[in-house]
């Protein structure tokens, strides 16, 4: 995903994939963040926090991405929407070694400690 996000920026097809991805997977999110905008992409198109001037580009797990310039898991925190306990993977996304945001999923911790090994 972080490749056809590179290739092709924020369209309807991504809005697709997001959507296929999350939920075939079982997972609780998957989302883009802009680095150019600061704003965040979901399945359902772009999420908008605009009552909480949100940005993207502030979130602890966006800026543990960037500074650590690698795929990164967080520990469990409660997720801004749900308030479910929720762990994030993310990767930078770069094109043309310019980095144009953070490509993340969250996976909700409950569920993780539920599954058989």
């Amino acid at each position: 995903m972080a490749k056809y996000i590179a290739e092709h920026g924020i369209d309807d097809t991504l809005m697709l994939t997001l959507t296929i991805v999350n939920d075939t997977n079982g997972l609780e999110s998957t989302y883009f963040g802009s680095e150019i905008n600061g704003n965040m992409y979901s399945p359902g198109g772009r999420i908008s926090y605009k009552d909480n001037n949100f940005d993207v580009r502030k979130r602890p797990w966006y800026q543990e991405t960037i500074e650590k310039n690698r795929l990164v898991t967080t520990e469990p925190y409660p997720d801004l929407t749900t308030g479910k306990m929720v762990i994030t993977s993310s990767q930078p996304v770069y094109k043309d070694s310019k980095l144009i945001g953070v490509m993340a999923i969250d996976l909700v911790s409950d569920d993780l400690s539920k599954q058989k090994l």
